[in-house]
């Protein structure tokens, strides 16, 4: 089974009905057909500041369909009772911002928000999932070079919907 990590803006799609939340639905259609499974980091928790986003992700955990995976990142982000914590410290963060985002500077709006993406694709890596689907368009406008790092499959949720119904998601995952 082709197992997928859920970037948290699908979250955020789907909970405030933003553009592209079908895509979102569809693929869990899919989990709840068991033709994937479907998880997130912990991570996760600490990004979310909506309370419809938590209570989506909930009842999604509740319907079974949701799975937690253990998050990456320093013992800052460890979350007791929990599903545990992949250890990566700040420098080794801040390294793969360097290599994915070689522009960004430690002062700039969005780098906590590339140390954040790190923790999620690092996680994604290390817990053996096939595909980490997202709508980020920086996220995958890079995502030849995280190929070539980490070794992930990162693809959008039309591509990852396009792919099943070509025959499976082995087009994508190589």
């Amino acid at each position: 089974m082709v197992t997928v990590t859920l970037d948290t803006n699908l979250f955020y799609d789907a909970a405030h009905d933003r553009e592209g939340c079908s895509d979102f639905w569809k693929v869990l259609d899919l989990a709840r057909g068991s033709e994937i499974a479907v998880c997130y980091t912990a991570t996760t928790d600490f990004e979310v500041q909506d309370d419809d986003v938590m209570r989506l992700i909930t009842r999604l955990r509740m319907e079974g369909i949701l799975h937690e995976d253990p998050n990456a990142g320093t013992q800052r982000d460890y979350m007791p009772g929990g599903p545990g914590l992949r250890p990566l410290n700040d420098g080794e963060i801040d390294a793969y911002v360097e290599k994915v985002w070689p522009n960004a500077t430690v002062l700039g709006f969005s780098y906590e928000s590339k140390r954040q993406d790190v923790c999620h694709l690092v996680a994604h890596q290390r817990n053996g999932r096939d595909i980490f689907l997202t709508r980020d368009g920086e996220l995958l406008s890079k995502r030849n070079l995280i190929k070539k790092l980490l070794g992930i499959t990162i693809v959008s949720p039309p591509e990852l919907l396009a792919s099943l119904r070509e025959g499976g998601a082995k087009i994508i995952c190589g």
